[in-house]
């Protein structure tokens, strides 16, 4: 007995039917419309950009006070600044060494005149012996610093050096300019 064969060929042509239909709807579908838009632009901006900066403080005077004029007493040290106490820092720093802030009340502070406030602090023989330790037959400086309110910003720092005699402070003291 022989059986029926069944034909494919209803089959296929449908499905090839089917995939003409596809690539004409592909073929005549509308395109993407053209835009004014793009993601790249050909214009340049520049701009130039300066950090503020703080004035260092102005040291007026470095005086050295001595007994008979020989033996080491104290030194004055005479600066003025835009800024008032709780932004100013004086410090003492020995050969080498670590600066040593000098404590508020050893500062006078007088203004503002003008804009401008006026600092004194008398370092007497005892007040350094206490911030440095042996201060005789050395050089320590002397460092003044500005901190801009409400920040981290500093001067730069403006320093006088003070030379002390091995000799007991004997002759030879001086605070000078670096």
């Amino acid at each position: 007995m022989t059986r029926a064969r069944r034909t494919r060929t209803p089959h296929r042509l449908l499905a090839g039917l089917t995939g003409i239909a596809l690539l004409a709807a592909v073929a005549l579908a509308p395109t993407a419309q053209t835009t004014e838009a793009s993601w790249a632009d050909a214009e340049v901006g520049a701009a130039e950009f300066t950090a503020a900066t703080m004035p260092a403080p102005t040291v007026t005077s470095c005086t050295v006070q001595t007994v008979l004029g020989l033996q080491f007493r104290s030194v004055t040290i005479t600066w003025t600044s835009a800024y008032g106490p709780e932004h100013n820092t004086l410090t003492v720093r020995p050969p080498g060494g670590t600066p040593v802030p000098v404590d508020a009340n050893n500062v006078a502070v007088s203004g503002p005149s003008n804009g401008v406030y006026s600092y004194t602090s008398v370092l007497t023989m005892g007040i350094l012996q206490n911030l440095l330790g042996n201060l005789l037959g050395g050089q320590s400086v002397l460092s003044v610093v500005e901190r801009y309110p409400d920040s981290s910003w500093t001067s730069p720092e403006t320093t006088r050096t003070l030379s002390v005699s091995a000799l007991g402070g004997l002759l030879g003291n001086t605070c000078t300019a670096p």
